[in-house]
């Protein structure tokens, strides 16, 4: 008669088959079974009587699930099962533990020995009497996660043998080494085990009440019952979660035979996982759906109060991560996240969307956006990331149908947070279905943006700068241009704000000034004098360290003289952040680059503007000439400012100039340089040069 043990081996390589007949045959009845389905199909069926499950080679989703489906079955629960493998990584262990296996072997010169040994010792393990009781104490330590700094996997197996009739106890041999200092092992105590405890104080009345429960629907089972965890306190007065699963003896009706498995790591392990799926990870905050999920929740369950989606983010953070290291990154996202744990109420709901994008959902008789964007402001500028001023734009959705799924709300609410980037005017938006458009539009440009820079559909168009007394080209700007396949050009103004948004300006302004650059050689090459050309450089490109160097390094490829590039950088680049700005404008003067200041007049800080950054040449803005030239307060302004800047020895360059009357007047009052319409249009780079070649043999002759 065959007395041998049964053992399902589940193993989807059959190259592994023969090393595990040579292990186990003699020892265990074996069946093969390389289908998980077909091996829960083994067991449920409970046609073969299965002592042992041998998970071999399954370190993978398949395997994770076959385990899982074992451990909520009726009668397979406590199934002993191996995990084993020649490619057990420590993770591939830990996730088997937690998912309940009984042992694991990874590989090891005796994996023979160690899977036998293993397997063996399980399949052979009864808890039928007193003799079995100081089998069942592990002296093994946990295994311990120092990177996590928790235990994990399973812990300290403690067993008790319980009596009903009369009620009295008997403990393993180690037990009082955990609970029960007092009372010795291999002794029958004549009450309850949860009286002990309770004596003990290692559990509380609410405690006992679930045990003792428990004891009772086990002493009227002759089947196991459902296990319990409760909270035990050790002798060292640690709080340790505990598995309890209780079975009537098989010779003793009248007992039974608890056993405590020590779960902590299981349940730390657990908690840290379903902390990760509820938190984000760095800030500590709700990600993006535990914020969708709650937020729902609450807004379900006030229906009669009116709420508001606030979206918003960090202007240009991508650029903050490029220049100063995704470290100082994830600091500025870090304080806002202990912000926003600090400042939130019950009231309301906040999380992080992704990247920069936090949101928060409150309601709406609570907003006081000025006030909001103020103390969000102050408490961000605290940072003082290297003089970069962090701005933080908003948007908001006012939430009319609480049904709608949170997602859509965060969605509306972040296309009115798009409509105020880069504007330092407004820094917060309302949602309206305008904005819809423009987001489509500006997500195609995107879309675009690259392949169109690598197929050169980009290109630059000159402007010509004149001396309006002598009518002689004195210069001229870069101006880039789109010529898309199927739009046709597209202007600057449709573009440049998306890509200042999204970095995309720094490719864009190397690509302008290595354009500029070959231009400037084409025409020496070829025998003719070019002009300076100036150079449009975007705010961004003030904050990346680099960028001298990176020009300096354009110009020595093209072999071009620093006075033939002058670097054109907008007053409103001086409102942002003065202080960055100066020491940029003098990094770039020490490589030796003549720098304008652009559009001067048109910001709101034009003389603390001339005082204290170090330019070579003013840009006036025209606007000011909009209303009757001759009589206009703008003309007095323009006038003065003019007289000014010759006192201080300032060259000015009067630009959008339309028409004969602006023409004059500037003539008049002693501005001889001009840029605008009115002298020439931007112009291709084939169609500049016919214009420069035309306008230098013109003086050359004396017209």
């Amino acid at each position: 008669m065959n007395d041998l043990k049964t053992m399902l081996i589940i193993n989807n390589r059959k190259s592994d088959c023969s090393l595990l007949k040579s292990i186990f045959e003699g020892d265990f009845n074996l069946i093969f079974e390389e289908n998980p389905l077909k091996s829960l199909d083994i067991l449920s069926e409970g046609n073969i009587a299965i002592s042992i499950v041998l998970l071999y080679g399954f370190f993978n989703k398949e395997g994770y699930g076959l385990l899982q489906k074992i451990r909520t079955m009726h009668g397979l629960d406590r199934l002993p099962v191996v995990v084993a493998g020649p490619d057990g990584m420590m993770q591939d262990i830990r996730m088997a533990k937690y998912l309940g296996t009984i042992d694991t072997a990874a590989t090891d010169p005796n994996i023979k020995e160690i899977i036998k040994k293993c397997a063996a010792e399980i399949a052979s393990d009864e808890i039928t009497d007193d003799t079995h009781l100081k089998k069942h104490v592990s002296e093994t330590e946990p295994e311990y996660d120092d990177q996590n700094n928790m235990m994990i996997g399973f812990s300290k197996t403690i067993v008790c043998k319980s009596y009903f009739n009369p009620p009295k106890c008997l403990f393993s041999e180690n037990i009082s080494k955990y609970f029960c200092g007092d009372y010795p092992p291999s002794t029958s105590y004549n009450f309850n085990f949860t009286d002990i405890l309770l004596k003990n104080g290692t559990i509380t009345i609410e405690t006992a009440k679930i045990i003792d429960e428990y004891i009772s629907s086990v002493s009227v089972s002759d089947d196991t019952v459902q296990n319990i965890c409760v909270q035990i306190k050790n002798i060292k007065g640690e709080w340790q979660w505990y598995r309890i699963e209780g079975r009537r003896a098989d010779k003793e009706k009248d007992c039974a035979v608890f056993t405590f498995e020590n779960i902590n790591g299981e349940i730390l392990y657990k908690q840290k996982l379903e902390y990760q799926s509820e938190f984000d990870r760095l800030t500590g905050i709700y990600n993006k759906l535990s914020f969708f999920k709650n937020t729902h929740r609450m807004l379900i369950s006030n229906k009669n109060t009116k709420y508001v989606i606030i979206v918003w983010d960090i202007e240009r953070f991508k650029i903050i991560n490029d220049l100063f290291g995704s470290t100082t990154g994830d600091d500025i996202l870090q304080h806002m996240g202990e912000f926003l744990r600090s400042h939130m109420d019950a009231n309301g709901t906040y999380g992080r969307l992704n990247g920069d994008k936090f949101v928060m959902c409150l309601p709406y008789d609570m907003l006081n956006i000025d006030e909001m964007q103020e103390i969000f402001q102050k408490k961000i500028k605290e940072l003082n990331i290297n003089d970069f001023e962090l701005v933080i734009c908003f948007g908001m959705y006012i939430v009319n149908d609480p049904d709608e799924p949170v997602n859509l709300m965060c969605d509306r609410a972040n296309l009115a947070q798009r409509t105020v980037k880069g504007n330092y005017m407004t820094r917060y938006a309302f949602y309206n279905e305008n904005m819809r458009k423009k987001l489509i539009y500006e997500q195609e440009v995107i879309n675009e943006m690259n392949h169109a820079l690598d197929t050169g559909q980009f290109c630059i168009f000159l402007q010509a700068q004149y001396d309006n007394i002598s009518n002689e080209i004195i210069g001229a700007e870069a101006l880039v241009r789109w010529a898309h396949p199927t739009k046709g050009t597209i202007k600057p103004k449709l573009f440049i704000d998306i890509f200042e948004q999204n970095g995309f300006i720094i490719k864009l302004d190397k690509f302008v000034c290595e354009c500029a650059c070959r231009e400037i050689r084409s025409l020496i090459d070829r025998g003719y004098t070019p002009v300076p050309i100036s150079l449009n450089i975007s705010r961004i490109d003030l904050y990346n360290h680099d960028f001298c160097r990176l020009l300096s390094d354009i110009l020595k490829k093209y072999d071009v003289p620093v006075s033939m590039i002058n670097i054109e950088i907008t007053e409103s680049a001086y409102t942002e952040n003065a202080m960055q700005l100066i020491k940029s404008i003098e990094e770039l003067k020490s490589y030796g680059f003549s720098i304008h200041m652009d559009d001067f007049g048109s910001g709101y800080s034009s003389l603390n503007t001339l005082k204290d950054v170090p330019v070579d040449v003013l840009k006036l803005d025209m606007r000011f000439l909009s209303g009757e030239i001759s009589t206009g307060r703008g003309c007095n302004i323009l006038n003065s400012i003019l007289r000014m800047a010759e006192w201080i020895n300032i060259p000015v360059i009067a630009e959008g100039v339309e028409n004969e009357k602006q023409a004059d007047f500037l003539k008049n009052i002693g501005c001889s340089l001009v840029q605008g319409y009115y002298y020439s249009e931007p112009l291709s780079l084939a169609d500049f040069e016919s214009l420069l070649i035309n306008n230098s043999a013109n003086e050359s002759n004396g017209h």
